[in-house]
């Protein structure tokens, strides 16, 4: 009789022990697909980072590719000048003194003062212009945008007419009573003193 008790006894404990199995492996079973689950999206994850990274990193050596020209653009509101053209150097008269551009230049944008601009290109004249001012854009893929008021070339300008021109607005700056009359007799010193520099340098 006892073996037998002892007998229902082991068999009680194996249905318990079996129960508690499947419940475990069930379990596990559980949190085996929640691991695989979070893994595979852990990985996906970390795909989408690195392709992230890879495109960024491409991107930024695109831009880090060196240019070897400009390219120019230079309009005025009645005359396209220059249109892509492919420069080596842009010298510009700006309101914070006189800058030359070169390719890969940092990104600005500049106030042009009366003065002049000069366009140089290996293998070509030098051309030059004055200007009555304006905006230069230089961007970080080295096109530069030139729009000036008002352009003109050396072959245009008169000696003599820009030398009187000077002297009226030397004039003018002198008897000036306020300060608009200063501003507008300075702008136009400036003016014509970039056309004489022009010229001098034509005739030299």
């Amino acid at each position: 009789k006892k073996s037998q008790e002892n007998f229902w006894k082991m068999m009680m404990l194996s249905r318990v022990a079996s129960s508690v199995s499947r419940r475990m492996t069930v379990g596990g079973a559980r949190r085996w697909r929640a691991v695989a689950a979070a893994s595979v999206q852990s990985r996906a994850l970390l795909h989408s980072q690195t392709t992230t990274l890879a495109a960024r990193a491409e991107a930024a050596a695109e831009e880090q590719v060196q240019k070897e020209k400009i390219t120019l653009t230079f309009t005025t509101p009645d005359e396209v000048i220059v249109t892509d053209k492919e420069v080596d150097m842009v010298l510009a008269s700006t309101i914070s003194g006189d800058v030359g551009l070169l390719p890969n230049h940092v990104p600005t944008v500049a106030m042009l003062k009366p003065g002049q601009i000069s366009i140089h290109n290996k293998g070509e004249e030098t051309q030059k212009f004055v200007v009555a001012g304006g905006f230069a854009i230089f961007k970080k893929d080295s096109t530069l945008s030139i729009t000036a008021v008002e352009a003109v070339r050396p072959e245009d300008l008169d000696a003599n007419e820009v030398k009187n021109g000077l002297d009226q607005a030397n004039a003018a700056f002198a008897r000036a009573k306020d300060e608009k009359e200063k501003v507008d007799a300075q702008i136009a010193v400036e003016m014509y003193t970039a056309m004489d520099h022009v010229l001098n340098a034509a005739n030299n």
